[in-house]
């Protein structure tokens, strides 16, 4: 039986293979469907009948059966059935590919033949058909389309192709499995249209996709550009000129092509960025006006040709425009304090750019002067930054700002000298956050006559740098200002509001606030001041201002009995150990143990209760020792506990019967904050401790300082740890030294002996940075961006031209042209010499 069930389906495969040769053995059956191939969810018939010279004996009472991939069909689908023919009807096909076998019911049932049967779908119709060219030497074109939805049957597509102005057609089959094509160079023009379409095909039909057209130049994606050169160009402000080409795998092509350009502006305070287009032949200058003065300026560029796809940015490069003078005005403001004598003022000068400032050059100083005309006599200062410092008679009105680069000097501006007084008109000022980076600022004021505006000022509070002081003014009928100037969450800021009058400045309103808070960083150092039998003085250190990260409202104190619950110390307020914040701080409870309390407390029996100091994140286990068993261990367990805080001078004096249980009596306990420099606690009113600190001598603190000024600059350049004796490290030695004498200028300015020699390290460092910049100009720059120095080239020098001036150079070069002309003729005669000297020579 099981070798002829292994005949049959040998049988049933070749029958289904369609392989049929003369020496096989003849088929019992013959199975024949409507079609091998039919549309999916269409209908399919199918016939089966065995032939009469069958080699295998079969009864022909027994009934045909159908089977599709192994599973019986029903009999309402069976049509026509007679001994040895069966026909049966399949209304719907759901599956791509299926066997339908005519089975024998026998015991066990014989398959005597079968058909394979797929089902599918027309192919989709080709869609988004795109070509690009590749310029490379190879110039090739791909073709490429997505195919749709798959068919569920074998689809081949082809590719074809006319060229209009040869009127050559093409045509490519493409691989299986694969939706693009490469067209090679020979089969397309570059500048001739072309028509391009795809057909897709499988047994059911086929479908053609839309009809493109196509430039093969067009359809070129370049690649990125180089840019060779940004260059200004002589006598031309604000102009750059752009030197690039392309790739050198496209340096062949020669049209007109379209070029977008990108220039940012780097290094400037002010936002300038240009982007435009314009069509040009490959390898030509691009040409950009209407820049800033003076600034760098980074460029990109992309190009294409008509409609082709833009290629990629090319790499960065940058150029500076031409020097210009300074023009616009600057915003100013200044803090005025005189001396005991009332002879002089000392003056600390603001100034920042305004909306029409342009500096137009790369290095800018500021020069404060007496005198409208510049020069070194009444010159009060020069600086790089935005701030100064200086002195002047108290008579003294005005003073005047310019500013100067490479190219020349501004215009100066007149800024007059505002003596404070001691009128407000500012009733109430507060703070508050506006965002993370941000503080708005409110003041209610009067409305004198004489009042011109107000100015806000902030500076933050971690630093005594005068370069971070930042400033806005703004007018009489503005009751609010948002300052977003470096405005920093976690960090403290002091905001005045001054009043402006016509002639002075009034006094201000100052107050301290944060963009936003948190926890402190750091818990109070909490340490035992005195301990007795009966009583503990408690102090710590207040928390340091970098730390804080928010306002400190308070601290609280508990304390707990050994082996008993935490006890919160209270006296109708609250005193708090750990910092409350408005974004209070989730800690744990850890331990704390500090060897240096032993000897401060006294010797207490171990068999005694011990007191447990918490203070934020930590425990201060203190160890003791009772002396007297039964009476001293009842008088410890209602042991007091006093608490000192040293930033505030409190001293507190408490009993346990005022003391509850801290998970019972935390959340009704009343707050109040322990501040100020004396505060009075029950009876008790103490200010705070007097520290007394050590001077040094004078001269060996500053010798310290520039000694360690020094070091620093020079590790921040010398080349190896072993360098003393380098260009870079003289720069260095030569900077401590001149801030050093800068510094000592600023307290006595009339010593004239140390700005003489302030005057001649300066020089000295110029002539070492002007070798440095000839021999390593890395080096060169590196020492200037590390130490902050600004190098400044010295313009050329014009002369002024005159008649005489233009008398003597006409004279002179009158005269070159003669001396030439006489020794040509000169020459001339001495070859003529020597020419009839050799035909002498040679007739002899």
């Amino acid at each position: 039986m099981v070798s002829t069930r292994l005949s049959l389906i040998v049988m049933l495969l070749a029958s289904v293979n369609g392989q049929r040769n003369d020496d096989d053995m003849q088929p019992c059956e013959v199975v024949k469907a409507s079609s091998s191939v039919v549309v999916l969810g269409s209908p399919v018939s199918a016939s089966c009948s065995i032939t009469e010279n069958c080699p295998i004996s079969i009864d022909p009472g027994l009934p045909l059966e159908w089977q599709l991939d192994g599973k019986t069909l029903p009999n309402n689908s069976v049509v026509n059935q007679t001994g040895r023919m069966s026909t049966v009807v399949i209304p719907n096909i759901n599956s791509t590919k299926f066997i339908l076998t005519c089975t024998v019911q026998t015991s066990p049932p014989q398959i005597v033949g079968g058909v394979l049967i797929r089902a599918g779908v027309l192919p989709s119709v080709p869609q988004n058909l795109h070509c690009q060219t590749n310029l490379t030497p190879s110039c090739t074109m791909l073709c490429s389309w997505d195919p749709g939805t798959d068919s569920h049957l074998p689809t081949m597509y082809s590719l074809h192709t006319y060229i209009r102005n040869s009127k050559k057609n093409y045509s490519y089959n493409v691989p299986p499995g694969q939706h693009h094509y490469t067209i090679p160079r020979s089969d397309f023009t570059l500048f001739f249209n072309m028509e391009i379409y795809v057909k897709a095909q499988n047994e059911l039909g086929q479908t053609t996709s839309e009809l493109i057209v196509v430039e093969p130049v067009s359809a070129a994606k370049f690649e990125s550009p180089e840019i060779l050169s940004i260059q200004p160009e002589s006598k031309k402000y604000g102009f750059l000129k752009i030197e690039w080409s392309l790739s050198s795998h496209e340096s062949w092509v020669r049209v007109v092509l379209n070029v977008q350009v990108q220039l940012k502006a780097v290094g400037s305070e002010r936002t300038d960025e240009h982007i435009f287009e314009k069509r040009v032949r490959s390898s030509k200058f691009i040409e950009k006006s209407r820049l800033l003065n003076g600034t760098r300026y980074v460029g990109q560029m992309r190009v294409r040709y008509q409609q082709s796809p833009w290629s990629e940015w090319s790499a960065s490069r940058s150029g500076v425009t031409l020097e210009s003078a300074p023009t616009g005005r600057l915003h100013s403001w200044m803090k005025v304090s005189r001396d005991h004598t009332h002879k002089q003022v000392s003056v600390h000068l603001f100034w920042k750019p305004s909306k029409q400032f342009h500096a137009n050059g790369q290095n800018v100083s500021y020069v404060v002067s007496r005198t409208r005309q510049p020069g070194e006599r009444g010159q009060l200062c020069a600086t790089a930054g935005r701030y100064c410092t200086f002195k002047v008679p108290a008579k003294v009105p005005k003073v005047y700002l310019s500013s100067v680069n490479a190219a020349g000097r501004s215009p100066p501006m007149d800024i007059r000298i505002y003596h404070n007084k001691d009128d407000t008109a500012i009733m109430e000022m507060t703070t508050e956050p506006y965002n993370d980076t941000s503080l708005i600022v409110r003041w209610s004021s009067l409305s004198p006559p004489s009042l011109l505006g107000f100015v806000v000022e902030w500076t933050p509070l971690l630093t005594t740098d005068l370069a971070y002081l930042q400033f806005q003014s703004t007018n009489k009928t503005q009751p609010s200002l948002i300052i977003s100037g470096s405005i920093e969450p976690y960090k403290p800021y002091g905001i005045s509001v001054y009043p402006r009058f016509k002639d002075g400045i009034g006094r201000p309103q100052t107050a301290n606030d944060y963009s936003r808070q948190k926890a402190p960083s750091k818990v109070p150092n909490l340490r035992i001041e005195r301990a007795s039998q009966f009583d503990v003085e408690l102090i710590w250190d207040e928390i340091p201002l970098a730390e804080r990260n928010g306002k400190i409202q308070g601290y609280k104190v508990f304390y707990r009995k050994e082996n008993g619950s935490l006890m919160l110390c209270k006296h109708g307020y609250k005193i708090c150990l750990c910092p409350i914040i408005p974004d209070p701080a989730n800690s744990s409870l850890k331990e704390w143990a500090a060897d240096s309390l032993e000897e401060i407390l006294p010797d207490f029996s171990s068999k005694g209760s011990s007191l447990v100091y918490l203070s934020h994140l930590s425990f201060l286990d203190l160890p003791t020792k009772i002396r007297k068993k039964k009476m001293m261990v009842a008088m410890f367990t209602n042991i007091a506990l006093r608490s000192v805080l040293r930033s505030s001078g409190c001293v507190l004096r408490e009993s346990s019967a005022v003391c509850s249980a801290l998970s019972a009596a935390a959340q009704t306990c009343s707050t109040t904050v322990l501040s100020g420099p004396n505060v009075k606690c029950g009876s008790f009113a103490v200010k705070p401790p007097v520290r007394h600190y050590a001077r040094a001598a004078k001269k060996s603190v500053t010798e310290r300082k520039v000694t360690a000024e020094k070091e620093l600059l020079i590790s921040k350049v010398q080349r190896n740890e072993n360098d003393r004796n380098s260009e870079e490290v003289r720069v260095a030695v030569l900077t401590a030294r001149i801030r050093n004498f800068q510094d000592h200028l600023q307290i006595h300015p009339k010593d004239k002996a140390n700005k003489r020699r302030m005057l001649m390290a300066i020089d000295k460092r110029k002539k070492v940075l002007r070798k440095l910049r000839l021999v390593r100009y890395d080096a060169f720059e590196k020492v200037c961006e590390q130490l902050g120095i600004t190098y400044t080239i010295l313009p050329e020098c014009h002369r002024r031209i005159t008649r005489r001036w233009l008398a003597k150079k006409a004279f002179c070069i009158k005269v070159f042209k003669e001396v030439q002309k006489q020794k040509a003729e000169e020459k001339m005669k001495m070859r003529q010499n020597k020419t009839t000297g050799d035909s002498t020579i040679a007739n002899v």
